[in-house]
Parts: C-alpha cells; structure tokens; sequence
C-alpha cells in the first residue's frame, strides 16, 4: 500500500494462479485506507495457494492474509526523501493438506496454522517529482501461532494445543512511474517475510524418507511476493481506474529435515484508486 499522497486509496485485485498440479486457484487481494501525506492508515487482505508434488505427496496450502497499518512521515513535506515508521497488526491462517500417493509416504493429514503479529517498519520514500516515486521499508516483530492437526493414520489423534511465539522479519519494495501522464502508469512491488511455521514433518519431507513416523516440527518459512501492475489512466472514473498484473510469489519451507519450494506465477485485473 502506497503511502505517498493524500485522500483516499482503493486498490482490489482479481486473478488465478496456476499450481504444480496444473489447477488453477483463485488470487485476490485488497486494500482501502486514508493518508494525509503526513500520516495514513489503512486495511487489507488476500488470498492465495501454493503447492508441492512429488512422486510420493501431494501438499497443497491456502493461506489467508490481513493486515491493519498506520505509518507516518518524518520531516518536511517539501523534502525530496523522507523518513517513515510503519506499525502493523495482523494475522495469517495457513491450512495444508497432505495427500500421500505412495507406500510408506505417511498419513493424510490437514494442518492449520492461525498467525498473529505485530510488525514495526523503518524506511524511506523519495519523491522525484509527479511521475515517479520510490519506497522501500524492513523490520521485524513478534508472531505468535497456534497450530491444529488431523489425521486419519491409525492411531493418530487431532492436535489443537500447540502454540509458538516467534521473531518475523519483513522487507518491501514499492515503485510508481506515471510512463505517459494520464495516459498509463507502471507499478512494481516486492515484499518479503521471514517467520516460522509448525508443519508435521511429512510436509518437509514429502515423504520421500519412507518412514511412517509421524511428528511435528518447527520450520523456517521464507516468502517473495512481486507484483508488476499496468494502470490505465486514461480510462479512469471518478479517480478510478482499471489495471491489470503479472506476478509471481515464492515460498520456501526449510529446516534440518529437508525443504520444499514453490514457484506460483499469476495474473489478472483490478481497480485502483491511487492516493493522488
């Protein structure tokens, strides 16, 4: 969510993303908030899935996201760069379910990881003028998970009482380019966060050690996100405009059982209204 102007920012997304088993899933993600261009607040959520296959497993994630931010700006407006703090609560569920498809691969299971956190965030942002802006931001704060989990192994039983308070770490990349004024603008956003999730270790592993021993393990999880969006403001309506995007997210989950990555490129449409 951009920061830079002031007045009211729209900005809802729509699209489809195409996991390892050749489905397609849905993506969406939205954002509304007020900003002065002294401080801003505002709200937003998405919804995504990811995928692992493997000979043995197939492992597919929903995940759900929401946020609530506030930030403000250091110094004077008349600066080119200026210095801002960014405060953000919010929570994430991550629901799994791994589906073995060979011997030995272990047990089908659904797992439910339900996120809270609470993040500070230092960074800049430069304005060179009407056309472009540029904004980058890190930090970190605390999350805490609670984690669920059932099987329908014989002999196994559902889980609900773990729970895990954790370090996350974050970074961001946001960037404007008015190419042609009033015509089309350009937008590119990255974002990256670190934190750790509670997954049997099946999920890890994919089955591929052939060990019908079923445990729960704390592991590393690393997610990309990137974005390039093309906004068509010649089409805009009362301060609304349509785009559309091209992306892809990436998440890694690692630890001293193994890892797992996917690649989850997307695309789709949407509707912005920009702070200025």
């Amino acid at each position: 969510m951009e920061g830079s102007g002031a007045g009211w920012l729209f900005d809802g997304n729509l699209g489809a993303v195409r996991v390892k088993s050749d489905a397609y899933r849905l993506a969406a993600d939205g954002a509304i908030g007020y900003g002065t261009g002294v401080w801003g607040v505002g709200v937003r959520g998405s919804t995504l899935a990811y995928d692992e296959v493997t000979s043995m497993a197939h492992i597919e994630t929903a995940k759900l996201d929401g946020d609530a931010e506030g930030w403000l700006f250091l110094g004077d407006g008349s600066w080119t760069v200026r210095p801002q703090i960014r405060l953000t609560v919010g929570g994430a569920s991550y629901d799994s379910t791994y589906t073995p498809q060979a011997a030995g691969a272990g047990p089908w299971n659904d797992q439910t990881s339900w996120l809270g956190r609470g993040i500070a965030q230092v960074g800049l942002d430069w304005f060179a003028g009407e056309r472009f802006s540029l904004a980058a931001f890190a930090g970190g704060g605390l999350q805490v998970e609670w984690y669920d989990y059932e099987s329908a192994g014989a002999g196994q039983a559902s889980l609900t009482d773990d729970e895990n308070t954790t370090f996350r770490g974050v970074a961001r990349l946001d960037m404007r380019w008015k190419a042609l004024l009033d015509v089309v603008s350009l937008r590119l956003h990255g974002d990256a966060s670190f934190f750790k999730l509670t997954r049997d270790r099946f999920s890890v592993t994919a089955g591929s050690s052939m060990n019908t021993v079923d445990e729960r393990v704390v592991l590393s999880q690393t997610e990309v996100k990137t974005r390039v969006y093309v906004d068509i403001d010649a089409a805009q309506v009362w301060g609304f405009r349509p785009t559309v995007h091209v992306g892809a997210d990436y998440f890694r989950l690692s630890g001293s059982e193994g890892k797992l990555s996917s690649w989850v490129p997307l695309a789709g449409v949407g509707l912005l209204r920009p702070w200025q």
